[in-house]
């Protein structure tokens, strides 16, 4: 009689996502979104006073041109 074996050296990769998954995740985008936050924050700051100091300059060559 014939015996044939299937011998499998693949890798198992988990079907569900384990708590330890979603934790390496949401330490990944915490800092991601901090940073981005933050550069969205001085970026729009800095628009802001930009026009500010715009304004602020041509309304000083109106009086004093």
């Amino acid at each position: 009689m014939l015996q044939c074996s299937i011998v499998t050296d693949a890798p198992s990769f988990p079907v569900n996502s384990t708590p330890s998954n979603m934790i390496n995740v949401f330490l990944a985008i915490v800092p991601l979104g901090l940073a981005t936050g933050a550069l969205v924050w001085t970026m729009s700051t800095g628009a802001r006073e930009q026009q500010r100091s715009d304004k602020w300059a041509e309304q000083w060559m109106r009086d004093n041109t």
